[in-house]
């Protein structure tokens, strides 16, 4: 996943910040996220106590063309509002280079905005977000009453393109942090002035009432400051009030809240609003809040603020002093706003939202997008000589216009799932050596999975040349698995044929000229794969272990193997409490693992790893709970070397009833092999980019090296102090 958006340096913007909380709740699903962006948000620390913080990786990117993350993508989250040129443009290309479905985020729409706030906009200013919606494949707004405007507001969508709502989080661990306090004579307001007359911040003096005399208001600013025109006038008139004015900008969230926990009441003005984040955070903190009467807070905070009418100011100073006379809340407001508004919350939608969004096709228009920014075209158009272009294409006959439309503009994409699950092997190979290494490469590391690997194919220029189980190396071991799903056939136009017909492109030999033909395949919704064993860069050994973890798999079929692997590792966990060890006993491969034998670690969980599966007499001594690994090259490759690892994994296994962990992404080739290992496998994500010390609370593993910080420290810190 990635969430993509311009932040505006040493700025708070409220838009951003539910970006990033919702980069963060979908990290808290399991899902490996990218935060791109051109600056580091000022309140990035104040989100460093969510739980999932650390599984969130930061790209920074000065022109959205550069320094962007390597790799696929299922889904490119596009955050609007930005003046920034290219910002939308180079976002849909990245979005479609990477094989990913496009989402908009929809904060408000043009219509429901006019037609709620006294102060229209021109809805040109919508146009960016209009035509990124064209590209589309989910326009998802942050409120339900907002994804009911977005149906009639983004009217030339994909046919297909899915239309969904999830509110955005609130800090509800920062707000927890901060203790609950006596109330005191503090009254907040939320207050914003540039570009936002729909605020309330031009009717500052309209608040004001005799029940706020002896109060303190405490203006919390986030974008800009209090222009002087408005300050020195509000403040003479709560002079007169006995009114104190306080101001306060840029509170982390933690400051934020402590200032909720000391007022009496909460004001908001606004007259629009896409969701409403100041009233839902007072909720949570049991701060009464007076606010105008907006259907988008009747459905996030239902009853719970002083409603005034819309616009009617005297309306809303008499709120004020009901809610002052009143000066206590309704019990259940803080469950309300969790469940409206916590991380937790927001991750579990978002769960259902793109599972459907997933089953939608992908974006029709994207591939002529693509190849114009991708050939450079964009940046060189001359706009006059742009505008002389459309206006000789409204001069052609209706029937070639009408031709241009629906044959090349609105040419329906590709049906979602058209050839999943083939693989094509790219060029023709031109000796039986390595056609005879691959296809063997391919019986191992390309098993038959329905719905993921379901054909390869290879195809070759020889005379007669065909691999078979006779011709394998030596070095390689026989696949314990069915190879009928791989086929060898000859020819160079058939090899082009099939290329456009397949899912995953397998370059085994880069050539320079083939770099057109990847990018038109690409266009073509193919992924293109760089396994050539003689590249150091490709990191062939890698690759070709997670081809069907990466490429196969969709993502709710990872998510799938991810939630059994979880159950197991519960059931193996329940195992391990139950027999209440007091320590843990980590067992490398280095020479002092020869006097592992003369102690006695009946009382430690014991983990082992590697070739000590091999040493019968040791594991009859250590009797492990957990066996690691998770090299790539000697446990899960193609090697005899790996295949007899294997082969004492099966017998240890089934003797001492041991659970092998392993990296996810690799491991599952074991599951696709070996089935009866399913009980007994547990696979770990490896995503989490510090030191994880309890996959009971977070099960993901570090992004670090060898298998003795990924997996054995892990699962020692887990069960053991």
């Amino acid at each position: 996943m990635a969430v993509v958006t311009n932040t505006p340096p040493n700025t708070y913007s409220g838009g951003r910040y539910s970006a990033l909380m919702l980069a963060e709740a979908l990290a808290m699903g399991g899902h490996e996220v990218h935060f791109i962006t051109d600056h580091e948000p000022i309140f990035l620390a104040d989100l460093a106590v969510l739980p999932a913080h650390d599984q969130v990786q930061l790209d920074y990117t000065p022109d959205f063309r550069s320094n962007l993350p390597e790799g696929d993508f299922d889904v490119v989250f596009l955050v609007p509002g930005t003046n920034m040129r290219g910002f939308y443009r180079r976002t849909k290309h990245f979005a479609f280079s990477r094989g990913a479905r496009l989402a908009l985020i929809n904060f408000e729409s043009g219509n429901w905005f006019n037609a709620v706030c006294p102060f229209p906009r021109d809805l040109a200013q919508w146009d960016a977000w209009r035509n990124t919606a064209r590209y589309c494949s989910l326009i998802l707004s942050i409120s339900r009453e907002g994804d009911r405007w977005a149906r009639d507001f983004y009217t030339d969508t994909p046919r297909g393109a899915r239309f969904d709502y999830a509110w955005p989080a609130i800090n509800t661990v920062a707000a927890d942090a901060v203790p609950d306090v006596p109330r005191e004579k503090r009254i907040l307001l939320f207050a914003r002035f540039a570009q936002a007359a729909h605020k309330g911040g031009n009717h500052l003096d309209d608040l004001l009432c005799e029940a706020m005399g002896g109060h303190t208001l405490v203006m919390i600013v986030g974008a800009g400051g209090v222009p002087d025109r408005f300050l020195e006038p509000f403040r003479k008139r709560a002079d007169t009030f006995g009114i104190t004015i306080e101001i306060k900008s840029r509170l982390s969230d933690r400051e934020k809240f402590a200032e909720m926990k000391r007022a009496r009441l909460m004001l908001f003005p606004s007259f629009f609003e896409g969701y409403g984040y100041p009233p839902l955070e007072a909720q949570y903190c049991n701060t009464p809040c007076v606010a105008f009467d907006l259907p988008v807070l009747r459905e996030t905070s239902g009853d719970f603020p002083y409603y005034a009418t819309h616009g009617d100011w005297n309306d809303f100073r008499t709120r004020i002093e009901e809610a002052l006379q009143a000066d206590t809340t309704s019990p259940g407001l803080r469950e309300n706003a969790r469940r409206v508004a916590s991380p937790e919350s927001l991750s579990q939608r978002m769960d259902a939202v793109l599972e459907a969004a997933m089953a939608a096709p992908a974006a029709g228009g994207a591939k002529r997008l693509m190849l114009i920014t991708a050939l450079g075209l964009w940046d060189r158009v001359n706009p006059h000589e742009l505008r002389k272009a459309v206006a000789w294409v409204k001069r052609l006959p209706h029937r070639a216009r009408s031709f241009i439309r629906h044959q090349v503009l609105e040419r329906p994409p590709r049906k979602p799932g058209r050839h999943h699950g083939v693989f094509c092997y790219y060029p023709p190979f031109d000796t039986a050596e390595e056609l005879t290494s691959h296809y063997h490469r391919a019986c191992w590391y390309l098993p038959r999975v329905e719905k993921a690997c379901e054909r390869v194919h290879l195809f070759h220029t020889l005379s007669g040349a065909a691999p078979g189980p006779n011709a394998r190396p030596t070095y390689m071991a026989a696949s314990p698995s069915s190879t009928d799903h791989i086929v060898v056939a000859r020819g160079r136009w058939a090899n082009l044929w099939r290329l456009m017909r397949c899912r995953v492109i397998l370059l085994w030999k880069p050539r320079p000229g083939d770099k057109l033909l990847g990018i038109a395949y690409r266009l073509l919704g193919a992924r293109v794969v760089n396994i050539a064993t003689d590249d150091p860069e490709a990191k062939e050994y890698g690759e070709y272990a997670r081809l069907i973890w990466r490429h196969g798999f969709t993502m709710n079929q990872q998510r799938k193997m991810l939630y059994d692997s979880r159950r197991v590792f519960e059931q193996a966990a329940r195992e391990v409490r139950g027999q209440g060890y007091p320590r843990a006993a980590v067992f490398g491969t280095g020479p002092s693992l020869e006097t592992a034998m003369d102690f006695d670690f009946a009382e430690c969980l014991t983990i082992v790893c590697n070739s000590i599966v091999q040493n019968e007499a040791l594991l009859q001594h250590l009797q492990p709970r957990f066996l690691c690994a998770g090299d790539v090259v000697s446990h899960l490759g193609v090697s005899a070397y790996a295949a007899k690892f294997r082969e004492d994994l099966l017998r240890a296994v089934d003797q001492h009833g041991l659970y092998f962990v392993t990296t996810a992404s690799f491991g599952a080739l074991l599951l696709f092999h070996y089935p009866q290992l399913r009980d007994r496998c547990i696979l770990i994500d490896q995503r989490f980019t510090g030191p994880n010390f309890d996959f009971e609370k977070r099960f993901s593993a570090p992004m670090l090296d060898s298998t003795l910080n990924i997996h054995m420290l892990p699962l020692a810190a887990t069960f053991a102090d």
